[in-house]
């Protein structure tokens, strides 16, 4: 759930799913969902959020039905409905069970005491290289959830509060550094960064939309030129000269006229 859209205008989120291991904290289960009480019941509704989860990541939102969920997980449509009044709540229930885990992946990812004294040009390269990863595993579950933002606004509003997370811990860890960055808005610019990532890496993706693409070799690529520019436009010696207007575009004047080229044209392709 969840930044910078690539292709809608003030979404600045989404969502995000599944981990190996199984060592979460329960999930907190929409308030919509009567949530079971005994072990054998909370085994049976996990067991539904499971195969509601596979379902939406081979078929999306148009293939998730309560019928074939039932099939799948083993559960009698009836129990099924003793927690759901219908399709959306279900949907909802999945949409806390995705992103609880990925909470809880992304906090262990970006876990503060591991990047102590880490020099800043490997840790945006490091950063860089797990949002995209991070990313690209649970692509197919991505899809399923932006694909009900804009016809449902709880969706959306838990899309941006588990994107905010993300993108908080990701600016959080630069910001140990700010005082090394060239910029005259360390704020300002370490949240530039990460929407430049996030919308880079979405769009190469395709998370947006319901067709799957093929990111082939490109994709290392992407993640090293990624990392190339976050460091130049924070570390950069060139001095920065406030701009007369707001946003990337009149951010900022650079003496590294290349640099800033690039980086104005990366951002202006993704507004696109």
């Amino acid at each position: 759930m969840i930044a910078a859209h690539p292709r809608r205008e003030n979404q600045n989120h989404r969502a995000i799913l599944d981990v190996k291991s199984n060592n979460f904290m329960p999930t907190r289960l929409s308030t919509s969902v009567k949530a079971p009480k005994q072990d054998r019941s909370r085994a049976s509704f996990d067991r539904v959020l499971d195969a509601a989860v596979e379902l939406l990541k081979e078929q999306g939102y148009q293939g998730f039905t309560l019928q074939e969920v039932s099939k799948r997980s083993r559960t009698s449509i009836g129990s099924i409905y003793c927690r759901v009044k219908g399709k959306d709540d279900l949907f909802h229930a999945v949409q806390d069970h995705v992103l609880a885990k990925l909470d809880a992946e992304m906090e262990s990812i970006l876990e503060p005491s591991k990047w102590e004294n880490v020099d800043p040009r490997k840790l945006i390269l490091f950063l860089v290289r797990e949002l995209a990863e991070y990313l690209r595993r649970h692509t197919p579950i991505l899809r399923a959830l932006i694909s009900r933002e804009l016809a449902d606004p709880v969706v959306m509003k838990k899309g941006k509060k588990a994107h905010w997370r993300v993108a908080e811990r990701f600016q959080s860890l630069l910001m140990r550094h700010a005082a090394e960055f060239n910029h005259p808005n360390p704020e300002q610019a370490t949240a530039f960064c990460f929407n430049l990532t996030y919308a880079s890496i979405a769009k190469h993706l395709d998370i947006d939309t319901v067709t799957p693409s093929n990111d082939g070799s490109q994709w290392n690529q992407l993640i090293d030129d990624l990392g190339r520019v976050v460091s130049l436009f924070l570390l950069s010696t060139e001095s920065f000269e406030a701009g007369s207007g707001s946003g990337a575009n009149g951010l900022v004047k650079t003496r590294s006229k290349a640099a800033a080229a690039r980086a104005l044209s990366i951002s202006k392709t993704l507004r696109s």
